[in-house]
């Protein structure tokens, strides 16, 4: 988020959250709200992001039409919920839910973080510190010209495969890439999967709150998983959902949600407290997600070094390829 996307990293997300929770709470109206968060907002991102809301709340438009004018800054989670909310008129409470959400998701990938530092480290100590330290060794350059050249290296070698990666994170077309390959990877493919979930979850409890009908809560909550098998089984739900089929009985079909989230929907249903239950599914699938968090270390420096390889390989074609076209072009053009 932010280098390779334009939309707002997790943790900009939880303080936009939470400030907007705590000046709504305060009794202070949205609009006035973003007024007061562009006097304040540092960075870039901000200052992007909400003079367009705010121009659009001072002519008279809803939150939800505000917000989908910067769809291309703000996660779609965030904006369905906040959707959800102008619907049902209770901006405070989905906020309230927006904070808590951005906040355990910022806890999970700090710990996942903290999992993945050493081999991380280890894989730049190998590619970066000591191909530099044993080339600087037996260089005949100054120190500073040595660097410089190394840092050219890096950035021949590297560079266009950089290059082309932001370019299709930029044109949102990394994913298609991304999404299968993350979807089956060991302790990645289980936590996404896990997260997609509690996403779910979370989404449907405030569609639900908000009034909307089964099939447009189970549409929105699945679009926002970004997982694309999942989302593709989560609307297998809704034709059944709409022959009348309960929905923990159409949500158990799709076989893809654990026993246990069935079982607290089919409660929840029984009990008229739908939007409750899928709260607490959303809290215990974030813990579930959690959990992998220990093995994270050992699986990830084999898929590091692998993706890593895999990197080098396309960083090598792809230097290959932009040598040949500006030799090609010399030939076009030898003055």
């Amino acid at each position: 988020m932010g280098i390779f996307s334009p939309k707002l990293s997790t943790k900009r997300m939880a303080h936009l959250s939470q400030m907007l929770l705590t000046l709504t709470k305060g009794g202070i109206p949205i609009l006035r709200a973003f007024t007061l968060l562009q006097e304040e907002a540092h960075g870039r991102p901000y200052r992007k992001l909400l003079p367009p809301i705010i121009d659009a709340l001072q002519r008279g438009e809803t939150l939800a039409a505000a917000l989908r004018t910067q769809s291309k800054y703000l996660p779609d989670l965030f904006v369905e919920m906040m959707v959800a909310g102008d619907i049902s008129g209770k901006h405070e409470a989905v906020l309230e839910e927006a904070a808590r959400h951005y906040a355990q998701v910022l806890e999970i990938q700090r710990l996942y973080l903290r999992g993945a530092m050493y081999p991380i480290l280890l894989l730049i100590t190998a590619l970066i510190i000591i191909p530099y330290v044993r080339g600087l060794l037996f260089t005949k350059h100054s120190v500073e010209w040595y660097s410089l050249l190394f840092l050219w290296g890096l950035v021949r070698q590297y560079g266009p495969m950089f290059l082309v990666i932001w370019i299709l994170a930029r044109l949102n077309l990394l994913r298609y890439i991304t999404d299968p390959i993350f979807s089956r990877l060991w302790v990645v493919a289980k936590f996404w999967r896990r997260f997609a979930l509690a996403r779910f979850c979370r989404c449907m409890a405030i569609m639900l709150d908000a009034g909307l009908g089964l099939r447009q809560a189970i549409e929105r909550s699945a679009a926002v998983t970004t997982h694309p098998q999942l989302k593709r089984a989560l609307c297998k739900a809704v034709p059944m959902v709409q022959r009348g089929v309960p929905l923990d009985e159409a949500l158990n079909a799709t076989g893809i949600l654990p026993e246990m989230v069935t079982n607290m929907v089919h409660m929840g249903e029984t009990a008229g407290r739908s939007e409750e239950m899928f709260h607490k599914c959303a809290d215990y699938l974030y813990a579930e997600a959690m959990h992998p968090v220990q093995t994270i270390g050992i699986g990830l420096e084999a898929y590091l070094i692998l993706l890593l390889f895999c990197l080098w390989i396309l960083s090598m074609v792809l230097g290959m390829a932009v040598r040949a076209l500006v030799e090609m072009l010399a030939a076009f053009w030898p003055g």
